[in-house]
């Protein structure tokens, strides 16, 4: 298990580099590969994503330097420091993630404050946004609001922090609520199961064929991700018999969930943090979820 200096160090990465708070899935992956590999290994390696080459491939190095310190200190760079920092990655002596690390660590004055509310903000949007809630546009909306003209950091933090203890308290009452959907959904669809096989039973010396009219009733749920995840965290829930079929990125995965003493086989969409999350406890053997065909 990653350390705490390694989330962390981690986490200074993501704001410097990306502007945003690490996910808690991002930022657990890459604290155990420093735990394994070291700060120095990982350094560029966490650069090379498909997320910067999207949001920052296209610039050119003065930009790309400049950005640096709008994501890390709200300002923009000082005319030495931008011409130090942009002849060091054209000529190669140092890499972007190396820079971002460089200029975070050289933090003087009113700049340390901004990247220690900024880190301060993101560690708490980390921590209390699960990741079927976790939104990269808005943590770095809130990271943005910490500036260094900013002439009251102390407010700003401190509504930035309380703005997400709102999030959470409402995506709580959202959980909750879907759960609580979810259960009734649950056994309204065990009573029609009961009902139908009631009346199979009632019809089988009329017609043998009867029997299979259990077959016809749609057991299998299709639910949201945000509801499954809550699912996953439940402890009156849990999954077992899964079966994943396809290759690449055309898989289905399906499951047994068990909430009391009903049972559903749910369908899991192979883009959903939910379906991550179960395929990893069926590959480590983990809450009886060790079955994949």
């Amino acid at each position: 298990m990653a350390k705490i200096d390694n989330m962390s160090f981690v986490q200074q990465l993501y704001v410097a580099y990306y502007g945003r708070p690490g996910d808690r899935d991002g930022l657990s992956y890459w604290a155990d590969r420093v735990e394994k590999e070291g700060e120095g290994n990982i350094i560029d390696a966490f650069g090379e994503s498909q997320e910067f080459g999207q949001r920052f491939g296209s610039f050119d190095e003065t930009t790309l330097v400049n950005n640096l310190y709008q994501q890390i200190f709200g300002r923009d760079a000082d005319e030495g420091g931008l011409a130090y920092y942009v002849k060091a990655l054209t000529d190669g002596v140092k890499s972007l993630s190396e820079i971002a690390l460089t200029i975070s660590n050289a933090a003087q004055g009113k700049d340390v404050e901004v990247m220690e509310s900024r880190l301060e903000i993101a560690d708490a949007y980390t921590t209390k946004k699960a990741a079927g809630g976790f939104d990269a546009a808005t943590a770095e909306a809130l990271l943005k609001r910490v500036k260094s003209d900013d002439d009251d950091l102390l407010g700003s933090t401190k509504k930035a922090l309380e703005e997400i203890e709102d999030m959470l308290e409402d995506a709580f009452d959202d959980i909750e609520d879907a759960i609580e959907d979810m259960l009734d959904e649950l056994e309204e669809m065990q009573e029609a199961k009961e009902d139908a096989l009631e009346d199979a039973r009632e019809d089988e010396d009329e017609d043998e064929d009867d029997d299979n009219d259990l077959d016809d009733q749609d057991d299998v749920l299709e639910l949201d991700d945000e509801v499954l995840t809550a699912l996953l965290n439940s402890s009156e829930v849990s999954f077992d018999n899964l079966t994943l079929t396809g290759t690449g990125d055309d898989q289905e995965l399906t499951a047994d969930l068990h909430y009391g003493e009903y049972s559903f086989r749910v369908e899991i969409d192979d883009d959903t943090a939910a379906f991550a999350k179960l395929v990893g406890l069926a590959q480590s053997g983990e809450a009886d979820a060790a079955v994949i065909a």
